[in-house]
């Protein structure tokens, strides 16, 4: 016997999931990257591509810099 079990959540759980794992994919851009500025811009271009339901630019990603 099968039995399949659905849980309805709210629209604004949903949402707020949809948020939260925008948030973590703007963590690993901005963590991939070695200067907070690029970091901010490639998330500023990222929101504004999800914005505007444009593909989302591509980035630069630069190898951190080595001490000495």
């Amino acid at each position: 016997m099968n039995l399949r079990v659905e849980i309805m959540m709210p629209s604004s759980f949903l949402k707020m999931e949809a948020e939260l794992r925008n948030a973590a994919v703007d963590r690993l851009i901005a963590a991939s990257l070695s200067d907070g500025k690029p970091a901010r811009e490639a998330t500023l271009d990222r929101w504004r591509a999800i914005g505007t339901q444009q593909s989302l630019p591509e980035v630069e990603l630069r190898a951190p810099k080595q001490p000495g």
